[in-house]
């Protein structure tokens, strides 16, 4: 996946940027919900889906990206990078599926090892096991982090 930020704070080889949701739209970059068949414009000035708020909120995200090709970036330029899409559905799994997997195994394992253990005693050692779980995500993700690269840098607008 290829998206566009605004570059906010440069530290050696990470690279903050923001990134707003439908961020090319008033850069001429439209979205899926902006684009009219034809990929002109068109179609968001005649129905402003930005001023509905109900297909795309502008909400700024701020996250850190690698800059490997020692690119020369500075504060405001707009920046394009790339997200593997193995590395973005790895991440959803861990985030989403992965806990509710660890809270089953941990329900299991109660009945298992405490066959008197109550449904309530189960269910609350479960989600110690999510609990644990995210604990650990916290205290291993700059170890196992993996960020974004850049691959191009747009000089910043006057």
């Amino acid at each position: 996946m290829r998206e566009q930020g605004i570059v906010k704070k440069v530290e050696g080889q990470l690279v903050w940027i923001s990134a707003e949701q439908c961020v090319g739209c008033e850069r001429e970059f439209h979205c899926g919900s902006c684009k009219s068949d034809d990929g002109s414009a068109e179609t968001s000035r005649e129905f402003n889906h930005h001023e509905l708020r109900i297909f795309a909120k502008r909400k700024e995200r701020l996250f850190a990206a690698r800059n490997s090709q020692s690119l020369t970036i500075r504060i405001g330029d707009r920046v394009e990078y790339f997200i593997a899409p193995g590395k973005a559905i790895k991440a959803g799994f861990l985030v989403l599926i992965f806990p509710i997997l660890v809270f089953f195994l941990f329900y299991y394992l109660t009945g298992v090892l405490w066959p008197e253990a109550g449904e309530t005693a189960k269910v609350l050692v479960g989600i110690g096991g999510i609990v644990m779980r995210f604990l650990m995500n916290f205290a291993l993700k700059n170890r196992l982090r993996e960020y974004p690269e850049i691959t191009r840098v747009f000089s910043a607008e006057p």
